[in-house]
C-alpha cells in the first residue's frame, strides 16, 4: 500500500529528526503518525515520553503536543483540555495553531473545539 509506505518513511525521517533535536514537536509527529500506522502502543509510548518531559518555560508546547496524539487517539476532550491549557500556559494563536493545524482534524466538528476556536469580540 503506497500511502503505508509514505507513512513509515515519514515516521523514520521524523524519528532521526527528533534524534537530533530532543523536541515535543517531533514527539507528537512520531505519535501521531504511529496511530495512523495503527501502532497505538508506540503512541502511548510516545504520549509518556511527553508526559514526562520538563523544559523551562516550554509546558505549553508539550501541552499543545499532547493534545495533537490525544485528538489522533480521538480522545476529543482530554485534547481539548490539553488545547485550553497550552493556551493558558502562553501558547497563542496564530495561523499554524488549533483550527488550522491538520493533527486537530478530529476535532473540527467537536462543538466545544468549535466554540474555543470562535474569534471572540
Amino acid at each position: 500500500m503506497p500511502g503505508t509506505r509514505r507513512l513509515r518513511e515519514s515516521l523514520r525521517v521524523y524519528e532521526e529528526l527528533q534524534k537530533k533535536d530532543p523536541s515535543s514537536y517531533w514527539l507528537s509527529r512520531i505519535g501521531c503518525l504511529n496511530i495512523k500506522l495503527g501502532n497505538k502502543d508506540a503512541a502511548l509510548s510516545t504520549l509518556a515520553a511527553l508526559e514526562e518531559m520538563q523544559i523551562p518555560f516550554g509546558q505549553a508546547d508539550i501541552n499543545y503536543s499532547r493534545a495533537q496524539i490525544h485528538a489522533a487517539l480521538g480522545e476529543k476532550e482530554k485534547a481539548l483540555d490539553l488545547i485550553k491549557q497550552a493556551f493558558k500556559e502562553g501558547y497563542g494563536f496564530d495561523f499554524y495553531s488549533y483550527d488550522n493545524d491538520f493533527e486537530f482534524l478530529p476535532l473540527f466538528d467537536y462543538p466545544p473545539f468549535q466554540e474555543f476556536v470562535k474569534p471572540k469580540g
